[in-house]
């Protein structure tokens, strides 16, 4: 058996799956205005759960971490890529950087000056909450497409495996929600998927910005309990940094302990919460796509 089984980790996703399959099936019952949003939360808290999975919860076994959380239900991305890809984020020695950091939303000062004005314009808005609130969700979709097709064009073919399994899950998925839950392809992706992929781009806004030395790109977000539920703690970014093993359920004892020493090393790079974010930045960049110190 499991040299280390998490209950709380366990618990936990068998209720966000448990949810999920209650409101798909009565989501008719349910106003838009209810409905959509409930949609939205259980989307967000299961890719929540699956970045617990990448960092070896809830057990000792990896395969069942992984069994556990494929059943992707935003239906975009396989979670082996997003293993591979989260970890190889987790790895790099630049945050932020867009030629060593494969989650940066920023661009090096020569591909800046190739766009043209309209190109600019776009990612100054994808910048601002807003922008990325509404934008986020396709342009996350459209640079997996490109990384995945690259990939396919070398000839590498290690993500075709992935693929398949990830196809079938999403096959699953669907039947389950149009023929039983008689729910229209389009229905789901425009009430769950989306909402549950903007929701999600919240969380990872404002979590990391340029700054002169690694510890200082990594934010912490003192959320409360609301979205540090539904976030599973991750707004404590920088302390994640650090201690990307430790679960969710022990980071705001841990945080408590550190606080003082990590907002020192990040230099005081903190936000009181998903609305102080929402005021700073909601019309306003969080800082300009072109990388401040990247060139080339």
């Amino acid at each position: 058996m499991f040299k280390r089984l998490e209950l709380q980790t366990l618990v936990l996703g068998l209720l966000i799956y448990t949810l999920w399959f209650g409101l798909t099936f009565y989501f008719r019952e349910f106003p838009l205005y209810i409905g959509v949003p409930l949609a939205g939360i259980i989307i967000t808290w299961q890719s929540s759960l699956q970045h617990e999975c990448v960092h070896d919860h809830p057990s000792s076994s990896r395969l069942f971490n992984a069994a556990f959380a494929g059943l992707a239900l935003w239906l975009y991305m396989p979670f082996s890529i997003y293993r591979e890809t989260h970890l190889e984020h987790h790895a790099s020695e630049q945050l932020t950087s867009p030629n060593e950091d494969c989650e940066s939303f920023y661009f090096t000062g020569e591909v800046w000056q190739q766009f043209g004005a309209l190109r600019q314009a776009f990612w100054t808005m994808h910048n601002t909450l807003l922008g990325r609130l509404v934008l986020g969700p396709p342009v996350v979709l459209v640079r997996l497409a490109s990384s995945e097709l690259g990939l396919l064009r070398k000839g590498d073919l290690t993500h075709v495996p992935f693929w398949l399994i990830h196809l079938a899950v999403v096959a699953a998925i669907l039947w389950w929600t149009t023929s039983v839950c008689e729910l229209a392809v389009w229905e789901y992706l425009l009430y769950f998927v989306y909402p549950g992929m903007s929701l999600s781009l919240l969380r990872s806004f404002a979590e990391h910005k340029p700054a002169t030395s690694q510890i200082k790109r990594s934010a912490i977000i003192e959320a409360g309990p609301v979205f540090s539920l539904l976030f599973l703690s991750n707004n404590l970014h920088l302390l994640h940094h650090k201690r990307p093993l430790l679960p969710w359920y022990k980071m705001k004892a841990a945080y408590r302990k550190e606080r003082e020493v990590l907002l020192m090393q990040n230099d005081n790079l903190v936000y009181d919460g998903y609305s102080d974010i929402a005021k700073r930045f909601l019309f306003r960049r969080v800082a300009s796509p072109r990388h401040p110190t990247v060139e080339r």
